[in-house]
């Protein structure tokens, strides 16, 4: 019969005062406090889950508040940024752990916070080459930086496009010109 340790870690301390005060004070205790105290091993073990579900139980209430004022009507808040465009070469820029080839054309979203996004990779410091060949298009929010990339995948960044206007590129005529396949 399994018997739950949190449920008999009470009923002991019903009967232990120190075990009851401990209890009382979880969120108080440190985990050296619990391992030096002179309790039987399964004690000592459903002492250490339950100071680390309090621990979880503030962390998750503070999150909560946190999201509280972040999220309006269900909704997390569309950030600004400015969209460039790369008028370099095709090269390779350095991100955190690698890099990543940029071709003529291709779209660059700048945040607030001096990250940058290149299609859906987020990078938090940017190359400075990113700074030195881009023209900037204009400010956008990251929601129309995503449709202004799939417009551009699919061919229709033409000069009509209201977020891309009179910016089309000539070496852009179908949505698979430019596509590379490579065998192993």
């Amino acid at each position: 019969m399994f018997r739950d340790p949190i449920t008999m870690l009470r009923y002991e301390a019903k009967r232990n005062p120190m075990l009851a005060n401990m209890l009382e004070n979880i969120s108080f205790i440190t985990e050296d406090e619990i391992k030096t105290t002179r309790v039987m091993p399964w004690i000592r073990q459903a002492l250490l889950g339950m100071k680390k579900a309090a621990a979880e139980a503030v962390t998750i209430s503070s999150l909560r508040a946190w999201l509280e004022t972040q999220i309006v009507d269900g909704v997390m808040p569309d950030p600004p940024g400015e969209t460039r465009r790369w008028t370099g070469d095709t090269t390779f820029i350095a991100l955190k752990r690698g890099h990543l080839e940029i071709r003529y054309g291709e779209l660059v979203w700048f945040d607030k916070k001096g990250g940058v996004l290149i299609d859906t990779i987020y990078c938090e410091r940017p190359d400075p080459k990113l700074f030195d060949f881009t023209q900037v298009i204009g400010d956008m929010t990251k929601l129309e930086y995503f449709a202004a990339v799939r417009d551009r995948a699919r061919g229709e960044a033409g000069p009509n496009t209201p977020m891309l206007q009179g910016l089309s590129d000539p070496a852009v005529s179908s949505p698979l010109t430019g596509v590379q396949f490579y065998r192993p």
